[in-house]
């Protein structure tokens, strides 16, 4: 027996078919179970030798189909959800391979013929199918983005920042590169040399192409007009050929190819058809593939209700969970799915009678793709939340409690489920999930022995980081959930989980307390108390995760407002100075979360304080972010700019001096003639307090005829508080203190004959029959004002 050795590769050019034969099966059975080996083969660098194995040629005998059987079985066995592994086997073309060889055999018209090496041909087809299956579900594990993260907290955060963090493989890899000295969780990431970090950083790229062959590219693959597979047209043929297989064998029969074919044994059929759903649930995460996959979503949603309805237990799992892959984000299969089966056997039924499965995976499967049902009807009427959604709740809870091994995807469903909807979360909280989440939360991470990989120390981060953000959906709308929140004693969990190993843990722990920190002042005392000031604020530093950051400075700008009790703590950390470095960086969600919190820190703050801060983020900055064509980054710098000129202790900051007057009034000018309501009510409350500054301020205003005919443009404008605002600056410059030292500047009336000459007058006595009240009373104070 040839004993198992790295040295066997490269295969000798010499070496007889048998030779060949011999040898590949040595090494595949002496790859099963030992990943030490997988590594070792694989950083030997001989793996394109048995890339050129993989593709029999066209008359291939026995021989020849049996060593690209066992090539690509040892392929698939090389595959490890790990940065260098992926790397090396893209880098070697070994999915190219394996998907040129899968496409020639699935489009040749005697795949299905009688010869006498017909099984070994359907034998390949399968070997083909699994290693592919494993290969790119261990790379999208790798590269991302994964299947669940943040985008479940739902609408209470904004889309842009619900992105999901960067995959850990890619935290690990900077940390290796940056040679911080130790060794990874993971015995198979460590002492990576510079050459190997080299490679791997390449990965993301080798990744993104090896997807596009299967989503994206429209490569040409050998097959004839006749080919049942040349009708369809716009997909990338390996992607048409899995449906095609996907669709054949979710048939009870295959009328298509003859009955002595491989393909049509049922065993071979339903593991064809379970690779395939495996496949899809396991690469799926982005519209543009979903988008690919379901050019004819008839097709696919008759193909998996088939599996779902008739197939075994494992199949109904896998073609449950391609389901919920599919349907996220796309109602065009989650209708055409609603129309296959009968009235009594309807899709929504069988999956609903699944839900109640004494099997645990095959019940969250099923749970999973209700919630994906559910969450995709377009706004869902009360009896659909009542039968469809509220019953999902208890299972998953129930699952959460009892079933460790599933807790990761029962957490993140169950978070899905409940975000956005107060009726649910109702019901959810009357079923005691925080405490479950806390019993969850606290229960020891379930590890590998006799040591841990970074894999199985990330899975057990994902039940945390579930846990976490489903808390976070609780208390992410309702003021009352929020004090159950803190009453169930989740929060020095919370806050411990903002130091976390993992990104997401630490993400989801930043979710959370966004969404306490708009809460009362007292929710904020209770932060103070629970410790979370540092950690947070740790979260800003540079080396941390971009999704991170924008999350912590979204949390952290609730905290900074005057009269918070963290407003001192985080200060003292130097919060300022960093948000005014984030605000800086090229990121615009991360900008504009800065922006945000800056402007809620120097709100109704001294002048010394105000000062200071716009010695950090620069005036000339500022002044660019309030022209920056993005609208969110333009309201939230001129809302800094309308809290630093309002005036606090009779001490003014009005920009004029640091910008030139010339620069801070055209900036004003262009934005009041702007189509954003948000940009000109931010531009008219700036011209309040500016009006309220001094008198040099006020003539600035009245010398700019345009900017006063802007006002009075927007006198009739459709918000109530535009038009309270314009009436609010002409009270302001009309208003004149006897004790201005600029009073000998000008004439007691100048500004009222220079606002008459324009008109404002005439203009303000039209709003005195103005709906709003408030608008009315303040017209009549300016009106008195301008009086003689």
């Amino acid at each position: 027996m040839i004993p198992f050795t790295a040295d066997l590769l490269p295969l000798a050019p010499t070496a007889t078919s048998k030779d060949q034969l011999a040898i590949l099966s040595r090494i595949k059975n002496g790859l099963i179970g030992k990943r030490e080996r997988k590594l070792e083969l694989l950083r030997k660098g001989e793996i394109s030798s048995i890339v050129k194995l993989v593709k029999p040629s066209r008359l291939a005998g026995e021989d020849e189909l049996s060593i690209s059987v066992q090539a690509t079985a040892i392929l698939g066995a090389l595959s490890l959800p790990t940065a260098e592994a992926m790397t090396i086997l893209l880098s070697s073309r070994a999915h190219i391979a394996m998907i040129d060889a899968l496409t020639t055999l699935g489009y040749d018209e005697d795949f299905g013929g009688l010869d006498a090496h017909a099984q070994l041909r359907g034998k390949l087809l399968e070997t083909l199918l699994r290693s592919i299956k494993t290969l790119y579900v261990d790379l999208v594990k790798v590269i991302g983005p994964r299947d669940w993260g943040c985008s479940v907290v739902g609408a209470s955060v904004s889309l842009e920042e619900r992105q999901d963090v960067n995959p850990p493989w890619e935290a690990e890899l900077r940390s290796a590169a940056k040679g911080k000295g130790k060794e990874s969780a993971d015995p198979y990431q460590v002492n990576m040399d510079e050459d190997r970090i080299g490679r791997v950083q390449d990965l993301r790229k080798l990744g993104q192409h090896a997807l596009d062959l299967i989503y994206t590219e429209r490569s040409s693959v050998p097959h004839s007009d006749s080919s049942p597979f040349s009708h369809v047209t716009g997909q990338p043929p390996t992607l048409k050929l899995l449906i095609r297989l996907l669709v054949e064998c979710s048939t009870p029969r295959v009328a298509s190819w003859e009955t002595s074919s491989p393909i049509t044994s049922e065993s071979t059929r339903l593991q064809i058809a379970d690779m395939i759903c495996n496949f899809f649930s396991g690469t799926v995460r982005l519209p543009s593939q979903r988008d690919a996959v379901l050019l004819e979503p008839e097709s696919v949603a008759e193909a998996l209700f088939n599996l779902i309805e008739y197939g075994s237990g494992k199949v109904q799992e896998t073609a449950l969970n391609a389901l919920s892959a599919l349907a996220r984000g796309s109602y065009a299969l989650i209708h055409a799915a609603n129309r296959v089966g009968s009235e009594s056997r309807s899709l929504a039924n069988v999956v609903a009678d699944l839900t109640l499965s004494s099997k645990p995976t095959l019940r969250l499967a099923a749970a999973t793709c209700q919630t994906v049902r559910f969450k995709e009807y377009p706004s869902p009427k009360p009896d659909v939340v009542s039968t469809v959604a509220e019953p999902l709740i208890p299972i998953l809870l129930a699952l959460l409690e009892k079933e460790p091994t599933l807790r990761a995807q029962a957490a993140f469903t169950f978070a899905y489920l409940v975000a956005d909807d107060e009726v649910l979360q109702d019901a959810a909280v009357k079923l005691k999930c925080l405490d479950i989440l806390k019993t969850v939360l606290q229960a020891p991470p379930r590890v590998d022995q006799p040591y841990s990989t970074f894999a199985s120390l990330e899975e057990c981060a994902r039940v945390q980081e579930g846990a976490l953000l489903a808390v976070a959906v609780i208390g992410a709308i309702s003021e009352p959930h929020r004090h159950q929140v803190l009453g169930s004693g989740l929060l020095p969990i919370v806050v411990t989980s903002l130091s976390h190993q993992f990104v997401g843990v630490r993400a989801a722990a930043c979710h959370v307390l966004r969404g306490l920190a708009r809460s009362v002042n007292v929710l904020r005392t209770t932060l103070l108390e629970a410790g979370a000031a540092e950690p947070l604020f740790n979260l800003l530093r540079s080396e941390e995760d971009l999704v991170v950051q924008i999350t912590a400075a979204a949390a952290v700008s609730n905290l900074v407002v005057e009269f918070s009790p963290m407003r001192e703590s985080l200060l003292e950390q130097g919060c300022m100075q960093r948000l005014c470095e984030l605000a800086h960086l090229g990121d615009e969600t991360l900008r504009i979360n800065a922006l945000f919190a800056i402007k809620n820190a120097v709100y109704q703050s001294a002048a010394t304080f105000k000062r200071k801060t716009m010695m950090n983020l620069g005036w000339n900055f500022l002044a660019e972010c309030i022209s920056h064509p993005n609208e969110e980054i333009s309201v939230e710098a001129l809302a800094i700019l309308r809290n630093i000129t309002c005036i606090v202790n009779d001490d003014a900051v009005t920009g004029i001096s640091e910008l030139g007057e010339d620069r801070l009034f055209n900036l004003l000018e262009d934005k009041l003639r702007s189509e954003s309501t948000n940009v000109i009510l931010q531009a008219v409350y700036t011209l309040v307090n500016l009006a309220t500054a001094d008198e040099m301020a006020k003539l600035a205003i009245v010398s700019r005829n345009q900017i006063v005919r802007s006002l009075m443009m927007h006198m009739d404008h459709s918000m109530s508080e535009v038009r309270v605002g314009t009436a609010w600056v002409m009270i302001n410059l009309c208003y004149q203190e006897r004790s201005s030292i600029y009073r000998h500047q000008r004439k007691p009336h100048e500004i009222v004959s220079r606002l008459r000459a324009l008109g404002v007058e005439q203009r303000l006595r039209t709003m005195l029959s103005d709906v709003s009240l408030d608008v009315r009373e303040r017209v009549g104070q300016a009106l008195e004002l301008m009086s003689p």
